[in-house]
């Protein structure tokens, strides 16, 4: 994949390029590649016809053999030489043409076998029609096709015999002259043979060629063989006319002409005596048979034409290493020979004149024609690589390198870093005028040290200046469409052409600063429509430069939610490149033992069916200089830093009298100095960065001493977000993240949990729903760089309000509360809760009010299109969608249905028959204790009396925890006993769980709670009381397994039995065991 852009970074004058395997699967296409696909895209795109098909026939001379040892064979060839595998396209994210190497899958090649081809004009038409038709896709890796000819009918056990053709057809990108004979040698061997082929790590690709290739043109050495050849070909072709049409027939009617393809192939005889004559010139005169045959064909056409600056095109092998030689793949270069004719001498000088052509050409043939022909006559101080599908730093270095002493006026039209490194090379007294708008309006910062050798820096508006000076303006634009006719200036490359409905995409292109050329939307001829509104709000986080082109650092990259975050931008999000950081290694997070195993599994799955990226780095963010030096590198790819997530942490609380200074210094370290780190490397690399996002915790806004060092963590990344978003006008995001399900702090800690659970109301969040709104968050963060987000029972929240830390949020919660109208404990429900209470037995109208409210939600034309008994789920419910349906449930009816129930399948009639289940049982407790209490006010005991407002939401005020154990998946023993008149004194429930451990046979550490009954209670309320019980002890423990423990013979034994009914009938609970004691 892109690790390194070969093509954008500086080489060592020093170092020796070499070819050699790598490995790579993703690189930039090679000149030669981008040659012949950006001619067949350009003339040849609408065409029936092929002009790059290239026949390799192949005729069985004797013996015999089978299709099927064909197939395996060809595979065998595909699989070993990669590049008839290897796709190639242009990549808008990039803005170049790059290649990549595709599986080896049964339809990566094309296969046809045919029959009855008996006579010669059949095989001829076979043959031309395999030449002219379009049988590839390059953009896909089809480079290669492969059609066994029988001449018989018959098919002779599915064999060929002698008479019959393999006829193999490639794609000229893929393939050249010199490509048959390693092809054919390959093709016999694993005929013959069925031993595996060589690793295609251990010998070098075509691909390796593309990134040899790369390397040797962004060499900066003068002397380099490149600057070498680009130095001859300035030379040689300085002055040339490239404008001047020479015809060597008469000139016809060229109006409506187009390219067909077609090419002409004359063949002519020369008499004998006329080739022995030329055999003894070029002994005589130690002249090649090639360069007579060229000096003859140079006096042709002087004659023809009356011409003497003379220039035509040859084509060359471009083979020179041995590791070439034998490579399949597209070598030949297409060079101009220009030579001058002088009349008056001889032919044998003016034939060793051009033996001397021919040898210099020979020499220089490995620069690409692209860039031969760029150098357009200019001299040694005029050349410079080419950068016609790169935008990077790189042309300092060339630039310096050639004019050490800078330049005297630069007019520059780039933005962001590319700008700041042209001002470098200013020279004394140099002028740099800027067209540009985009660092204008952005107030981009400039280093006022890069002008102290006396320089000016003007800014030049184009369209001010149309508007102030017409007089200046409009001659300098006639000018300009005058060259532009007279064919001086050329129109601006590349242009990229999108179909309307792309023109979002188009303006992200061009928005980005790193495009080059023109982006042009086809506005007729097309069949697609403009749509102009269909922004998606995916693109504000992450739009195609940061999914594309970009890479996404994510530190404390090991946690489980960097490593779900990593899997949903991949899936859902489309992100091809992460690095996730951490102190530990891959080693550590490849072991079975880790918590985070699973998740990573999970991830590596997700990378494989997305063809991503993601590579774990040992840096610690905490050392400026590890985080400085990863930044820097990956900016000098192709694949920039364009996001970063810190999800550092380091979780251990301590009560304020226990606070050391190496405690709170280990705790802060993660997140205040790796944060501040992020923040200085971000702007000394001036990394290209669309969002930063930190990770804070919602526990940052409640009252918890216990977490002091943590919180002030938090505190910090507030700040910082604050700070550049309000003062640096930069991107960040401090994210007070809730408990999210399945992943972070809280899952790793379920005690935590399980305490803001029952004391504060919060809720799990599922982690889709928290990175949607992370999205949301980040197309606000001017107005909001610090929001908070968490699911919460209101109106447990509101009965605690007056112990929340802060003011303003327990202000928060009393508007809420009031906003939503929720029961309490004095009061009836309103809403669709008060219709229900007066019509017990009517579900119907829970399901219709729901009805209704879920069509909303999903935007339904027509309510009836929501199926009542099918699952939300499956009818485009999502998790944001679900959080709504959740706060709406909670409003109307006072009944909270968990987030992760409403996900995992919950139809609307599911719903329903749980809302009115429980609306029923508050019912019966409210009516029941209302009876008690008209009986006998004055005899009531308080701690007897069942609240009223009985939820899903009931806290864990009856369970005392006398045993905690760290034992993942011990079971939890809860204990069923009276509740104690003295508070304070647990010695006989201690007495009590001593008699449960002396009747177990397997002592393993148990952790054990106990569940607090009222000594007085009726019987129509057991089932109701059993199964607030069960609420509760989910709070601690959701899943089981559980072992329940009671006494014989009393009440604790009869909510016990009942308690384990209701738990044997729920589907998310196993394992309950009931251990009765005597008294």
């Amino acid at each position: 994949m892109f690790r390194k852009k070969h093509s954008t970074l500086p080489v060592n004058r020093h170092e020796i390029q070499r070819l050699t395997a790598s490995g790579r699967t993703e690189a930039v296409a090679s000149s030669l590649q981008q040659r012949i696909y950006l001619h067949e895209q350009l003339y040849f795109h609408a065409s029936d016809l092929s002009v790059y098909n290239f026949l390799v026939p192949l005729k069985v001379k004797y013996g015999s053999i089978s299709i099927e040892r064909i197939h395996s064979s060809l595979r065998s060839v595909i699989e070993q030489h990669t590049i008839l595998r290897t796709a190639v396209y242009f990549n808008q994210a990039n803005n170049q043409i790059e290649q990549h190497i595709q599986p080896l899958t049964n339809d990566i090649y094309s296969f046809r076998h045919s029959q009855g081809i008996s006579t010669l004009e059949q095989l001829d038409d076979l043959l031309m029609n395999e030449s002219i038709k379009k049988h590839f896709d390059v953009t896909k890796g089809k480079v290669l096709r492969c059609h066994v000819v029988q001449k018989s009918t018959e098919n002779h056990n599915h064999s060929l015999h002698q008479g019959d053709f393999i006829i193999f057809n490639v794609h000229h990108i893929a393939f050249d002259f010199g490509s048959i004979k390693p092809f054919v040698k390959a093709f016999e061997q694993a005929c013959c043979t069925d031993d595996d082929c060589q690793s295609t790590l251990l010998i070098p690709q075509y691909i390796d060629f593309a990134l040899y290739e790369q390397a040797m043109l962004s060499d900066i050495n003068v002397n380099s063989k490149m600057n070498k050849a680009r130095r001859f070909w300035g030379d040689l072709m300085h002055d040339y006319d490239w404008y001047r049409i020479r015809r060597l027939v008469p000139e016809e009617d060229t109006n409506n002409k187009i390219r067909s393809g077609r090419g002409l192939s004359v063949a002519f005889h020369i008499e004998q005596d006329i080739v022995d004559a030329m055999m003894l010139f070029t002994s005589s005169n130690n002249v090649t048979m090639f360069s007579l045959s060229l000096a003859c064909y140079y006096a042709f056409l002087y004659k023809l034409t009356k011409d003497d600056d003379l220039c035509v095109a040859g084509v060359v092998a471009n083979r020179s290493t041995e590791e070439i030689k034998n490579m399949i793949g597209m070598f030949v270069n297409l060079v101009p020979y220009r030579i001058k004719i002088e009349p008056n001498n001889s032919l044998n000088h003016f034939a060793q004149k051009v033996q001397q052509l021919c040898t210099d050409v020979l020499e220089h043939a490995s620069l690409p024609y692209q860039q031969i022909i760029e150098t357009q006559g200019k001299r040694e101080h005029h050349v410079l690589p080419s950068s016609a599908f790169h935008r990077d730093t790189s042309f300092v270095n060339d630039v310096r390198n050639i004019l050490p002493n800078g330049v005297d006026v630069v007019i520059n039209s780039l933005s962001g870093p590319l700008l700041k490194q042209s001002i470098k090379l200013l020279a004394y007294h140099g002028h740099f005028v800027e067209w540009g708008k985009r660092d204008v309006f952005d107030r981009t910062a400039l280093s006022m040290f890069d002008l102290r050798s006396d320089c000016s820096f003007h800014v030049i508006d184009l369209v001010l200046l149309l508007e102030t000076h017409p007089d200046i303006y409009n001659p300098i634009l006639q000018e300009m469409v005058d060259l532009l006719i007279q064919g001086k200036l050329k129109a601006i490359e590349p242009t990229v052409v999108y179909e309307p409905s792309q023109v979002i995409d188009a303006f992200m292109r061009c928005n980005s600063g790193q495009a080059m050329g023109k982006a042009v939307v086809r506005l007729t001829n097309s069949n697609e429509s403009l749509y102009l509104n269909s922004v998606h709000r995916n693109d504000i986080m992450f739009p195609s430069n940061v999914c594309q082109q970009g890479t996404i650092l994510i530190s404390g990259g090991f946690g489980g939610l960097g490593l779900t975050m990593s899997r949903w931008m991949i899936e859902k999000r489309g992100v091809k490149r992460i690095i996730l950081m951490s102190r530990r290694t891959l080693a550590t997070l490849e072991q079975s033992s880790n918590p985070q195993y699973d998740d990573w599994l999970r991830l590596k799955q997700i990378i494989n069916e997305y063809q991503a990226h993601v590579d774990v780095v040992q840096v610690d963010v905490t050392n400026f200089d590890q985080v400085h030096d990863l930044i820097e590198k990956l900016n000098q790819t192709s694949h920039p830093v364009r996001g970063i997530i810190h999800s550092a942490v380091v979780a251990e609380d301590r009560s304020l009298g226990n606070l050391t200074q190496e405690h709170m210094a280990r705790v802060l370290a993660a997140k205040v100095r790796g944060a501040w780190i992020f923040h200085q490397v971000i702007q000394l690399t001036h990394a290209p960065i669309h969002f930063f996002i930190m990770f804070s915790s919602i526990r940052n806004h409640l009252l918890e001493l216990a977490s002091a060092s943590y919180n002030a963590g938090n505190q910090f990344l507030d700040a910082l977000a604050h700070y550049r978003m309000k003062e640096l006008n930069l991107p960040a995001l401090s994210v007070s993240l809730p408990a999210v399900s399945g992943a972070g702090m809280f899952h790793r800690q379920r005690e935590w949990l399980t305490s803001f659970q029952t004391t504060q109301g919060f809720e799990v969040v599922p982690t889709v729903t928290v990175f949607e709104l992370i999205e949301r968050f980040q197309a606000n963060q001017k107005m909001c760089p610090c929001p908070v987000i968490f699911a919460v029972n209101w109106q447990t929240l509101y009965q605690r309000r007056q112990k929340l830390p802060t003011f303003n949020l327990s202000k928060i919660v009393e508007e809420r509360y009031a906003a939503m109208n929720l029961p309490n404990t004095s009061s009836t429900s309103s809403g669709l809760n008060s219709t229900i209470d007066s019509n017990l037995n009517q579900k119907e109208i829970i399901i219709e009010r729901t009805q209704a409210a879920v069509s909303r939600l999903l935007g339904a034309t027509n309510v009836d299109r929501i199926l009542v008994d099918r699952s939300l789920v499956s009818q485009g419910m999502d998790s944001l969608a679900a959080l709504s349906l959740y706060n709406w449930l909670g409003q109307e009816t006072g009944i909270f249905i968990p987030l992760v129930d409403l996900l995992q399948g919950f139809s609307i009639e599911t719903i329903a028959a749980v809302i009115h289940k429980r609306l029923n049982e508050r019912h019966e407790i409210v009516s029941s204790t209302s009876k008690e209490q008209d009986m006998s006010t004055d005899a009531v005991n308080e701690n007897e009396i069942i609240p009223s407002n009985i939820s899903i939401y009931t806290g864990t005020e009856n369970i005392i925890c006398l045993q905690r154990t760290h034992s993942r998946g011990s079971p939890i023993r809860f204990c069923i006993a009276e509740k104690l008149t003295n508070n304070t004194d647990y010695s006989s429930f201690a007495l009590f769980t001593n008699n449960a451990d002396g009747q177990q046979t397997q002592k393993v550490p148990v952790a054990t709670y106990v569940i607090q009954i009222s000594s007085m209670m009726p019987s129509a309320t057991i089932s109701t009381y059993a199964r607030d019980m069960i609420t509760q002890m989910r709070r601690i423990q959701p899943r089981g397994p559980y072992q329940l423990v009671a006494i014989r013979n009393k009440q604790e034994e009869v909510i016990a039995h009942e308690m384990i009914r209701q738990l044997k009938d729920h589907l998310m609970i196993n394992d309950v065991q009931l251990l009765l004691l005597d008294c």
